[in-house]
């Protein structure tokens, strides 16, 4: 049955009448998945279709998470504008029709996302005064899912994402594209109240 995320709490909408709309995390809509398999501390997590608000900023990893959210988050303050939904997904960008490239450079291109909530498509949708932000279809698919909390700067990012490559090394599932950051807190909240998750894809 479906998953609604609520990781801090533990419980789930199993389809025991809760709202999916309602459910997520601290209020806020969070996306569905159904939890196909746990391998260790890693979930592997079958997500339904999304639609993402996203922006592309160069720079290093934690600079362009700051100014990425800064700027979906002005977006979300327009007239007819989604209510904030989590998580805030940050990873390397995609170039035209080129799948994204894994880098840790301090001047690379990143991608911050938001997804919009279920029942918003593109017509419901304001167009963003920011023309630096467009909408992307994400079909559904596969993640491997390492979750954690504390401090989300870059270093400790990439540390869990070599936590999660070493876990899915051992049963050889394979890996389609790079690494994804999924962050549910605002910067103000105590560290170890943070929820904090890194993404593989799956094939």
């Amino acid at each position: 049955m479906a998953q609604i995320l609520d990781t801090r709490s533990g419980t789930t909408d199993g389809g025991s009448g809760t709202s999916p709309a309602r459910a997520g995390y601290k209020g806020y809509e969070a996306p569905v998945y159904d939890v196909e398999r746990q391998i260790g501390d890693v979930e592997l997590r079958l997500y339904q279709s999304c639609l993402l608000a996203e922006i592309t900023v160069r720079g290093s990893r934690d600079s362009t998470m700051r100014k990425g959210f800064k700027a979906l988050a002005a977006y979300l303050q327009q007239e007819g504008a989604p209510e904030m939904t989590v998580p805030v997904i940050h990873q390397p960008a995609r170039i035209g029709n080129a799948a994204p490239v894994e880098h840790a450079g301090r001047d690379e291109l990143w991608t911050t996302s938001f997804v919009m909530p279920r029942g918003r498509d593109r017509a419901s949708l304001p167009e963003p005064e920011d023309e630096n932000i467009h909408f992307r279809d994400v079909p559904a698919e596969r993640l491997a899912v390492l979750t954690f909390s504390g401090r989300n700067h870059a270093r400790r990012v990439n540390r869990k994402i070599g936590v999660l490559e070493r876990t899915l090394a051992g049963p050889g599932l394979k890996v389609s594209g790079p690494a994804r950051a999924m962050l549910y807190d605002d910067p103000f909240t105590l560290p170890w109240h943070r929820l904090n998750e890194v993404a593989l894809p799956l094939r």
